[in-house]
């Protein structure tokens, strides 16, 4: 079986993707796990099924592939089947809408923090 996710590890019920392949780890990477990072936990988070019993399934819709998975896959603390949509372009467009939205904030506190040195300054 061949899946499809994303690995992370999990502070706080917070889950962050680990943004580095094992092979681009850099000396701070590795200084941090031996500092005792290593005791965050890793969960996969599997949102797509690609092959299974040496066959090609991706050619199928994506419907059935995500009964076979919930089918095949038992969640368990380090394995979490992830609720996924089926409009793919609407699930991006969302994402997009939140990153603006959030970049707009980190642009207003940006901005009030900015007009508040400066009174202070004034």
């Amino acid at each position: 079986m061949v899946l499809d996710g994303e690995i992370a590890g999990v502070r706080s019920r917070r889950p962050a993707i680990l943004r580095r392949a094992p092979g681009a780890r850099t000396a701070q990477d590795r200084a941090r796990d031996r500092a005792g990072d290593r005791a965050t936990p890793v969960v996969f988070f599997c949102f797509d099924m690609l092959h299974f019993a040496g066959l090609d399934v991706r050619a199928a819709p994506y419907a059935d592939r995500r009964r076979w998975l919930e089918q095949c896959l038992f969640p368990s603390p380090h394995v979490q089947l992830v609720h996924a949509e089926e409009d793919g372009e609407e699930l991006y467009k969302a994402g997009a809408r939140e990153r603006l939205r959030r970049r707009h904030r980190q642009a207003q506190g940006q901005a009030s923090t900015k007009r508040a040195s400066a009174r202070r300054r004034g």
